[in-house]
């Protein structure tokens, strides 16, 4: 058994244990002028007490405890004198399973000494295109959360991406400018849960789908990122010459209200252009303030899916007019959970073990076709006439 310090954070009723000598030491070694340094754990703990912890409503108790292994209790329980240990009648002894004792880390958002076993380690990625993350040790959940940004406002916030699942920095830690979240509006990515996805991940969907044009004409706002060339010729796209430097608002050399931008949208809307065309923008130039730039509209041709069933003679309704084959086969895939004869897999599996066991029967449009059998696929640049639909 040991003597440690715990906290108890009442806004989370969480609970965390410090060693003592490593928190005495750091405390010490970063002081303020005339103040002094503190000699013992009640010391700590008082001082400790007096603190905001993440935010000024939050309460933190500090105080000195013993902490044992479970097969200290269970020494102890056996034990037949048990009134050596007084201190079993009274409250249940805690319990600690910690085996290096002597391993630490510094939590990174209070900078208090922690067990490292006992804490909680987080990879967070810094850029979105890093491709290692940094480590960070957090002493508690409110520790974790408060760093996140979530209990209290802060800079540098992170959180996990729902599409990619990473943790990742909002803003570049390195020069503090670049903002790497990009917060969703009602209908963006509507296959996502979340508000906030990695710039990454906004910046594959945008190149797989296409700018929303409908959205962007209603919101008045400009869909654009930091593109490179690179970006949009790996995505097979290819300049506009529709709309090729544009100068929209305030630009360099002259003015031009923003209204004749979207007017210029709204007409090559209603010639059926953005039927034909997947397009993405790219602001080559930005005023002071953001007040306006010049924008180039690139684009890539659309390809329409559409599946003819040989059985019955006619085009599915299913998966009719997709835009791509990952939507295609997603339909495919809906259609066949409702359906009677749906791949039912062995008793007894999990979720999660049947949803493996589904995907690896019908993860590709091959995989489909054969179990639909007589299912023949055709693609086309136009939309296909939604009156031959089945």
């Amino acid at each position: 058994m040991r003597n440690v310090i715990k906290l108890y954070f009442e806004s989370f009723d969480e609970e965390v244990f410090l060693p003592i000598d490593e928190n005495i030491e750091k405390n010490n070694k970063h002081l303020f002028t005339g103040e002094k340094p503190v000699e013992t754990a009640t010391d700590l703990c008082n001082k400790w007490s007096q603190l905001k912890w993440g935010g000024e409503w939050n309460t933190m108790n500090a105080k000195i405890v013993t902490v044992y292994t479970e097969a200290e209790k269970l020494e102890m329980i056996r034990h037949p004198q048990m009134e050596l240990f007084p201190e079993l009648t009274k409250t249940e002894p805690i319990v600690l399973e910690v085996k290096n004792w002597g391993a630490v880390v510094e939590c990174d958002e209070f900078e208090v000494i922690c067990f490292k076993e006992l804490a909680i380690e987080v990879p967070i990625w810094h850029t979105p295109w890093d491709e290692e993350p940094n480590i960070y040790h957090y002493c508690g959940f409110y520790a974790f959360e408060c760093d996140r940004g979530n209990e209290y406002a802060k800079d540098y916030m992170h959180s996990e991406c729902p599409v990619c699942h990473r943790e990742f920095m909002h803003q570049n830690p390195q020069n503090g400018w670049r903002v790497f979240a990009h917060y969703l509006h009602d209908g963006e990515m509507m296959d996502c849960d979340e508000t906030v996805v990695c710039e990454k991940c906004w910046v594959e969907h945008l190149v797989k789908e296409g700018v929303d044009i409908d959205d962007m004409i209603e919101r008045q706002k400009i869909s654009a990122t930091f593109f490179s060339t690179d970006d949009f010729e790996q995505g097979g796209y290819e300049e506009a010459k529709e709309i090729n430097c544009f100068t929209v608002g305030c630009g360099q050399f002259d003015t031009v209200p923003i209204s004749k931008f979207y007017d210029r949208l709204k007409e090559l809307k209603a010639a059926g252009y953005f039927d034909r065309y997947k397009v993405l923008f790219d602001i080559e130039s930005m005023a002071y303030g953001g007040m306006g730039g010049i924008v180039t509209m690139w684009r890539k041709p659309k390809k329409y899916y559409r599946v003819f069933d040989e059985q019955r003679k006619g085009y599915w309704a299913t998966g009719y007019n997709s835009i791509s084959m990952e939507e295609l086969i997603e339909d495919f895939q809906s259609y066949i959970r409702g359906g009677m004869d749906c791949p039912t897999g062995e008793e007894g599996m999990t979720d999660e073990e049947y949803e493996i066991y589904f995907n690896s029967l019908l993860d590709t449009w091959d995989k489909i076709a054969d179990w639909l059998q007589g299912a023949v696929l055709e693609e086309s640049e136009e939309k296909f006439n939604e009156d031959d639909m089945l």
